[in-house]
């Protein structure tokens, strides 16, 4: 594969902290994520190249290693499978014909010393844990509700995955041992999987409230009377007290979202009414409408 230029591919500076190289990554794979457009091989593509570069600029020692080698930072675990920077004998020319000091901008000591100074250490005999992964995983906003049990591919292997109620948009979860496999019988990195909740067309979370809107007839604003609301948890008849106003919120408690990890506790729902004015009165009921405005303006 070509090199990639993963700040462009994330369209960020060099410069860009963790928390800008986390937030450009989840906007983007919200954007080209292939539930988005199925089929469409080259927002499939796009989405692999930007995990892949969250998964190098994501990972502080990753990053480490992609910044001082540029297209050539993956060499140093190739080097380290081969037999080390210093190997010799058979072969050992070739490699340390490919793995060339000046490749790396490196001057002075031997070609050993480089990698020593900024990974700690060059020997095929070290053992060492694998680093950890980077993915991202969508789900609609009734799944992060109810919780949900769902089986994705991870290096092409089924992975079951249990999400409780509750969890949140950009919430990261950790699976130990199923990031990149160790060197030398060390053990495997975790995998750090960054759930996406979907933007939902009728509710707007904010922590464990949902917010929405009903629409209600001006004429029940002025009146009063019942509308029933749909929430995630059950249709609910909400009683409108007369004279009521547009943009007025009422507080639903307990019918917001889940709180993660603590069953039973619930956030609250918050119903915005919005009104709507009436459109098939007959000019009897016009009539009788104009005698009160009337009345009311004297």
């Amino acid at each position: 594969m070509d090199f990639q230029d993963y700040y462009s591919v994330l369209g960020v500076d060099k410069k860009a902290t963790q928390d800008q190289i986390k937030k450009a990554y989840r906007k983007l794979a919200v954007k080209y994520h292939p539930d988005k457009a199925p089929g469409d091989k080259k927002a499939e593509e796009k989405f692999k190249q930007i995990n892949e570069a969250n998964d190098v600029l994501g990972d502080p020692e990753k990053r480490k290693k992609y910044d001082a080698l540029g297209e050539n930072w993956k060499y140093y675990d190739q080097m380290q499978a081969q037999g080390g920077a210093g190997a010799q004998g058979r072969g050992g020319q070739g490699r340390r014909q490919q793995f060339r000091q000046e490749d790396f901008g490196g001057q002075g000591g031997g070609f050993s010393d480089f990698f020593e100074e900024y990974f700690g250490g060059s020997r095929s005999s070290r053992t060492s844990a694998g680093s950890d992964s980077q993915a991202s995983f969508q789900i609609s906003l009734e799944e992060a509700f109810q919780g949900v049990t769902k089986t994705i591919s991870l290096n092409n292997q089924p992975l079951n995955l249990k999400l409780k109620p509750g969890i949140a948009d950009g919430q990261i979860l950790r699976l130990k041992g199923k990031g990149s496999p160790g060197r030398n019988g060390g053990p495997a990195g975790d995998l750090l999987l960054s759930i996406l909740v979907s933007p939902h067309s009728h509710y707007q979370r904010q922590g464990n409230d949902l917010y929405m809107e009903q629409r209600i007839s001006s004429l029940l604003a002025i009146a009063g009377g019942k509308v029933m609301v749909t929430t995630l948890h059950k249709k609910i008849s909400l009683t409108i007290p007369a004279g009521t106003d547009g943009g007025k919120v009422f507080r639903l408690k307990g019918l917001g979202m889940p709180v993660y990890d603590v069953p039973g506790s619930f956030g609250d729902a918050l119903v915005k009414i919005i009104l709507t004015t009436p459109q098939d009165l007959s000019e009897d009921d016009l009539t009788k409408i104009r005698d009160i405005v009337n009345r009311s303006s004297k």
